[in-house]
């Protein structure tokens, strides 16, 4: 392949949040990439650009000069903008490898990190563009600083191509008005004034506008020049979202809830009607040493208004605290929300003087995060190891206590049974510790009722954690859900519908058809027949509905006898899980087909010994109508102290052999069963 090197500008383009969108609308997707191909084109040809390749929703172009690409870009984004295609674009100059129709080098590496390092609707490019075009005009930039590129050896100067939305705002705020145009807009402002003035006194008064109280925190944008700041970007967002749920007087978006529209292409609106809440806040965050930025915005999407908006600089010190707290409090001003003296004290207490604990708590909190994600082993040990730091840095630290007797419950989900006694009572004694030096610590108590409904089998001390940890956190949704799913576990059905109400705060799916929380209401109820009718009325392959969903209709479509659905959501959903040859055994067993039941059970005890309960092996022997055996694992269950009562899988065990009026079945209920009183 004939190979030359010229000097040239390489452009990058890249669609934001397409592959999210192919996901849930194909159509709407493609006909974007349609409108998108067509924009560049038609502009490419126009500035002597030539395309050297699409790759999915990207494209990389070249041009003679750099103003050529810069000015393409420029008309790109506007073009874009119009028809709402949320674009990011990178752009490099220098010396390139032409081989045959394609571009080669490492010039076209440090194009792709710039557009990869852009945000959507924005121009990014090198040092070396912007010496090029700095004294072109009709082209005016912004100096970002040096940023480290992945896959770029040495730091590169950044800068932001100023779009005309962009220099207008810009040109408002920077440039000094010469005095006779200085004294023209005052004396036209002073007439606008006026007549304002009499307009306003001859209308009509209007009521004052009522500001909802509900918010959603979305994901804060990292502008720092190392990508590896994300951590501390998130841990903004998060400790900002978790000062506003200790306010009652708002509802308040978990990061659960939040966490899926992270560069997301939908509009504040869109994600607003989704999440049901009246308002967003969002930010970004640009960290560099010793030094920080934080700017941050309220904004009411249906009217378009921003509601507050601030800038927060200085050097990283223990005021990060303080801005913090002022944050939610002036949030919550904003949005009329009265906050009590006893909220004020909790929003303002500050949780380590060590910043350097404090950093390793982030650390800990965004790789503890990943695991929900994951389910990886490695990220979970690598929160365990951040934890552990912050507290050997500050051992007075009751937030990473909590993090860390969160973590290890984790853990012991993962763990093998032998394993499971010294991992519940490591997590009780970091918890406790967590609550001796922060008595205010409300998840740190609601962490602590796992330790008390599955290693204790104490509801009552579950319940007395739980208590203090929905008056201390209200509005925290961790808690509400670890409330539902005590009384679930405990078979108290009638309380769950006034526990979901609260959740209902919160979480605006829960009272549809397919959401866990109803589903898991019927579970609780034993109502399969009507779980199942659910499930054919509104069920579609490409839902995506919480794992617990999709329980309720396993076991449902099981007891029912409907095995064509059974085998669908087990292939659907648990096909790469550890309880597919669990789930598959008990359905082979129940279709009549015993030797492949016995096949798959015999399977899942060899590779899985150490992570199969007891209680999971009982189920599968009551499936095939062996009581002895069955019993024989609930009793190894009960001596391995395992969670005999997961509405999961124990207390259908009588729907799949009669057993109920069993004194063995009555006794192992007693066993495990401590009543609420």
């Amino acid at each position: 392949m004939p190979e030359d090197r010229r000097h040239i500008a390489v452009m990058f383009t890249d669609i934001v949040g397409y592959t999210a969108l192919m996901g849930s609308d194909e159509d709407k997707a493609f006909d974007m990439l349609k409108r998108n191909h067509t924009i560049h084109e038609t502009l490419i040809k126009k500035h002597n650009g030539t395309l050297i390749k699409e790759i999915g929703d990207g494209t990389l172009i070249s041009f003679p000069l750099s103003s050529d690409a810069v000015r393409c870009a420029i008309e790109i984004q506007k073009e874009c903008k119009e028809q709402n295609i949320p674009l990011k674009i990178g752009i490099h100059q220098g010396e390139m490898v032409i081989a045959g129709e394609d571009v080669l080098g490492d010039g076209v590496n440090i194009a792709s990190r710039l557009q990869e390092a852009s945000h959507e609707g924005c121009i990014t490019i090198s040092g070396r563009v912007y010496s090029d075009i700095k004294n072109k005009a009709g082209i005016n930039t912004k100096y970002l600083g040096d940023k480290k590129l992945k896959g770029v050896d040495d730091p590169l100067k950044v800068y932001e191509v100023l779009c005309e939305e962009e220099i207008l705002y810009t040109e408002s705020k920077q440039q000094p008005l010469k005095s006779n145009k200085l004294l023209y807009f005052v004396i036209v402002g002073l007439v606008i004034i006026v007549a304002a003035i009499l307009i306003w006194y001859n209308l009509p008064k209007q009521p004052d506008i009522v500001v909802e109280k509900s918010i959603a925190v979305i994901p804060f944008r990292n502008d720092s020049p190392d990508p590896e700041n994300e951590y501390f970007c998130n841990g903004m967002m998060e400790t900002i979202l978790n000062h506003l749920v200790k306010v009652g007087d708002l509802k308040v978006m978990s990061r659960t809830d939040v966490e899926p529209f992270r560069n997301t292409s939908k509009s504040r609106k869109e994600i607003a009607s989704e999440l049901g809440v009246a308002n967003i806040l969002e930010g970004s965050v640009f960290k560099v040493g010793n030094n920080f930025r934080i700017s941050i915005q309220l904004i009411n999407p249906e009217s378009g208004f921003h509601l507050w908006s601030n800038e927060y600089e200085g050097e990283y010190t223990e005021e990060i605290f303080t801005i913090q707290s002022n944050i939610a409090k002036e949030v919550a001003a904003a949005l009329k929300a009265v906050i009590t003296p006893e909220e004020e004290q909790k929003i303002e207490n500050i949780p380590t003087e060590n910043l350097e604990a404090y950093e390793y708590y982030l650390k800990g909190e965004e790789a503890f995060w990943q695991v929900w994600k994951t389910f990886s082993i490695s990220i979970l040990d690598e929160s365990i190891k951040y934890y552990e730091k912050a507290i050997d840095l500050d051992s007075d630290f009751s937030l990473a206590y909590a993090g860390l007797g969160r973590a290890y419950w984790m853990l012991s989900e993962f763990a093998p049974a032998y394993e499971k006694p010294e991992l519940y009572e490591k997590q009780r004694s970091i918890l406790n510790k967590a609550i001796e030096l922060d008595p205010y610590n409300g998840w740190a108590y609601g962490a602590m009722w796992e330790v008390n409904i599955m290693w204790d089998w104490d509801s009552s001390a579950a319940r007395r954690n739980l208590d203090m940890a929905i008056k201390l956190a209200p509005n925290d949704f961790r808690v509400l859900e670890a409330n539902f799913y005590l009384e679930l576990k405990l078979g108290h059905c009638d309380q769950l519908k006034s526990i979901m109400e609260s959740i209902k705060r919160l979480d605006d799916h829960v009272e549809h058809p397919l959401s866990r929380w109803n589903l898991l209401i019927m579970l609780c109820q034993k109502q399969f027949a009507e779980i199942a009718q659910v499930g054919n009325d509104y069920w579609v392959e490409n839902i995506d509905l919480h794992l617990h969903s999709w329980w309720a209709l396993f076991w449902s479509y099981l007891i029912v006898g409907d095995y064509n659905n059974v085998n669908k959501v087990i292939e659907h959903h648990f096909k790469r899980s550890r309880v597919y040859y669990a789930f598959n055994s008990m359905l082979k067993a129940k279709e009549g087909n015993k030797d492949v039941a016995v096949a798959m059970y015999d399977s899942l005890k060899t590779s899985y010994s150490d992570y199969v309960p007891n209680e999971v092996l009982a189920t599968i022997q009551a499936a095939m109508g062996n009581k002895k055996e069955m019993y024989e694992y609930l009793n190894k269950a009960i001596e391995a102290r395992e969670d005999l009562n997961d509405f999961m899988w124990f207390p259908f065990i009588p729907e799949l052999i009669d057993c109920e009026d069993d004194a063995e079945f009555q006794r192992i209920k007693r066993e495990i069963w401590i009543p609420r009183e």
